[in-house]
């Protein structure tokens, strides 16, 4: 409809200037690991994406969209850099333009650094996803599963280990598939759509989650995989992280001497009860992430 309106001639130099692009991309692809989430990152960043799929950036057009989608996922994507680092270039990047937080629409206030991080890994990783989809679709793979992830939150674990369809309707039902290892049918449980998981929660910000191809017959679900104590114990971990760098922030802009020495045993006690945190549960500690002035 939008070429349509176009004058006469352009809407044809447009669409082989598309033909053009799409087969120099497939071209790349061949030779460069990751060029199938690098093609979707692209996608999204000219495109006003709409529907149950994959938001893999920001709708508005503004300096966080951009600046994700041109300094730091691509880098990360190509396997130039590792996805901190690609946080630090974007937080930096924002800085110089003078962003120093974020409101959401839900009005909550995000910190820089830790909406660089999130936003950072859920572009990289659901450009990925989406990439790796386009190429199971090309392959003429439509099953896939969900992988298990540890610690997954109540949202995402309804879906965890389960097979959905990339292109099939939404809705659990069982589906008589050729098998991947041996002549005939095998039946296979489909939990719905990869749409309608998504739009149930699975692939959210920050999730860890994976989508793999299934193949009847060969691939095993994971099983007995919930975890919500490890939620729990690990959102404890995010608070008392957090609760680190409040202190270590009014400790640096203390004034008085007396502010900044309470401050300061904030901190160890905050440090301190990690510490306590992290034996009693086998959690990681990551020390990154209770520093400041720095992208996590």
């Amino acid at each position: 409809a939008e070429l349509a309106e176009l004058p006469p001639g352009l809407p044809e130099m447009v669409n082989a200037r598309r033909a053009g692009l799409a087969a120099e991309l497939a071209r790349v692809a061949t030779h460069m690991p990751g060029a199938a989430a690098m093609q979707r990152l692209v996608y999204a960043l000219v495109s006003t994406l709409r529907g149950t799929h994959l938001r893999i950036l920001r709708w508005t057009l503004d300096a966080y969209r951009d600046v994700i989608a041109r300094a730091a996922a691509p880098e990360v994507l190509a396997g130039l850099a590792s996805r901190r680092r690609a946080a630090q270039v974007a937080w930096e990047q924002l800085l110089n333009q003078g962003i120093t937080g974020f409101v959401d629409r839900a009005g909550r206030r995000w910190q820089l650094a830790s909406y660089v991080e999130m936003a950072t890994r859920t572009t990289v990783a659901q450009a990925l996803v989406e990439g790796h989809l386009d190429r199971l679709g090309a392959a003429g793979l439509d099953l896939v599963m969900v992988s298990d992830s540890p610690q997954e939150c109540s949202r995402c674990r309804p879906w965890e280990g389960t097979v959905l369809s990339r292109s099939g309707p939404a809705g659990r039902r069982t589906e008589h598939v050729a098998s991947a290892t041996a002549e005939g049918t095998v039946a296979v449980e489909v939990a719905g759509s990869v749409d309608e998981a998504i739009g149930g929660g699975l692939l959210h910000p920050n999730c860890t989650h994976r989508l793999t191809a299934y193949l009847p017959g060969a691939t095993r679900r994971p099983a007995h995989t919930a975890n919500p104590q490890g939620d729990r114990d690990r959102q404890r971990l995010r608070e008392l992280e957090r609760r680190v760098r409040r202190a270590k922030l009014r400790e640096a802009a203390a004034i008085d001497p007396a502010a900044r020495r309470a401050a300061a045993v904030k901190v160890r006690a905050a440090q301190a009860a990690i510490r306590a945190h992290v034996d009693a549960t086998g959690l990681i500690r990551q020390r990154p992430r209770e520093q400041i002035g720095a992208a996590r």
